[in-house]
């Protein structure tokens, strides 16, 4: 399967950096899937839980939105603020 760059940060720290199978987030019009090769797209980020597949761990890592940000996804990277 193929892999893409995702970097997830607030703006204290940086909370996921490097690759990931795949990333579920809950943007400005419901939950949003990101697999590897994903179209160019800017949206917003809701509050609810973000699910990263990461490559060599053999479930999902989850983590909380307690407030709004933005998802860039551009050239097979994915970049949550």
């Amino acid at each position: 399967m193929k892999l893409f760059d995702l970097s997830i940060t607030t703006m204290d720290k940086v909370i996921y950096e490097g690759k990931a199978l795949s990333l579920v987030v809950p943007a400005g019009l419901g939950s949003m899937g990101i697999l590897a090769d994903h179209m160019p797209i800017i949206s917003t980020v809701e509050k609810g839980t973000i699910a990263i597949t990461p490559p060599d761990y053999e479930g999902k890592i989850t983590l909380s939105v307690k407030g709004g940000g933005y998802l860039q996804v551009s050239a097979n990277k994915v970049t949550v603020i």
